[in-house]
């Protein structure tokens, strides 16, 4: 592994953001290493107390079951919800609880402990049992925040959380689901409410500020197809409707979760001296650069070059 995520040294424009090659040592972190320690670090910064070793089992226990080791279970197989995009979600959490604490929030120890963990566990409802082999867990689309809040719950019994906490995390699991109207969301108390907004807040940040997130759209695509979505004409169709999307984002940020992606600027002014939020600044420049692709819409899939992406669709698409 490289520098630790904590010595990155802020580089800004001449307007005042940060420059892209800060915003990927920030951000787009791509070794689970990396994210652990900083992950560690910043729940520290929070509260002395955090427990490591505790979270240390937890973290084990999720990429044992995105890998397939753990009892019971396949390896994951969805695409675009994937270990990067949990892992994402588990470091953006993370930050932004920081900078809900230095907004005057309070979240004990085994708050934070629950928290990160509904943050690992969010997507556990696409990955498919043993023995369940038709089709990919995307088939799940539709119902996988319930399961991965029943996956959830089994787990953390396993584990020795009692009913109230189970049922805590269920609920912060239950705020991610963009079907499901969060003041329909029964969150026993006021700290599994503010938790699972800043889950639902940044389940989207993470993923939208994503380096590949437009290439991961097509994987998207494909899971929603399966999954018996049936909004999109084709995968061009989904791109196009992504731009929309955005806006209905923005409008579920600002309105439905509070704004607290705003806290997200505390964590950074401390943590790394910057008054920015690099997520808000890479999601932004994804649209941007989403709006100059559909202006050429008869080649789109050349404009999206990153990771081998779209060099893997078109090698399926031709098997």
């Amino acid at each position: 592994m490289g520098k630790p995520i904590h010595a990155v040294v802020a580089a800004l424009n001449a307007d005042g953001s940060l420059s892209d090659k800060t915003v990927g040592r920030l951000i787009h972190v791509a070794d689970p290493e990396g994210i652990f320690e900083e992950t560690c670090r910043v729940a520290l910064m929070i509260h002395p107390d955090f427990e490591l070793p505790r979270f240390l089992g937890l973290w084990t226990d999720i990429l044992d079951l995105f890998a397939g080791r753990y009892p019971g279970y396949q390896a994951c197989n969805t695409r675009y919800h994937d270990l990067s995009h949990t892992l994402e979600t588990l470091l953006a959490m993370v930050r932004l609880c920081h900078g809900a604490h230095l907004a005057g929030d309070r979240f004990s120890p085994a708050d934070l402990h629950l928290g990160l963990a509904a943050a690992l566990l969010h997507d556990s409802g696409y990955i498919q049992k043993e023995g369940d082999n038709d089709g990919t867990g995307a088939k799940y689309s539709l119902d996988h925040v319930a399961l991965s809040a029943d996956f959830a719950d089994g787990y953390l019994e396993s584990r020795g959380f009692g009913p109230l906490d189970r049922e805590r995390c269920r609920a912060m699991i239950m705020a991610t689901d963009l079907a499901f109207a969060l003041e329909e969301v029964a969150f026993p108390d006021e700290t599994s409410r503010r938790l699972g907004k800043i889950l639902a807040t940044v389940d989207l940040l993470g993923q939208m500020a994503s380096r590949i997130y437009l290439e991961k759209l097509l994987f998207l695509y494909r899971e929603l197809v399966e999954g018996g979505v049936e909004q999109f004409e084709d995968e061009l169709d989904l791109l196009v409707k992504t731009r929309p999307f955005y806006r209905f984002i923005e409008d579920r940020l600002a309105g439905p979760l509070e704004g607290l992606d705003r806290l997200m600027r505390l964590h950074f002014a401390q943590a790394f001296g910057v008054e920015a939020d690099p997520y808000r600044q890479y999601a932004r420049k994804n649209m941007i650069y989403l709006c100059s692709l559909l202006e050429c819409r008869e080649d789109y899939r050349a404009e999206l070059k990153r990771d081998g992406v779209v060099s893997s669709i078109l090698h399926e698409d031709k098997g």
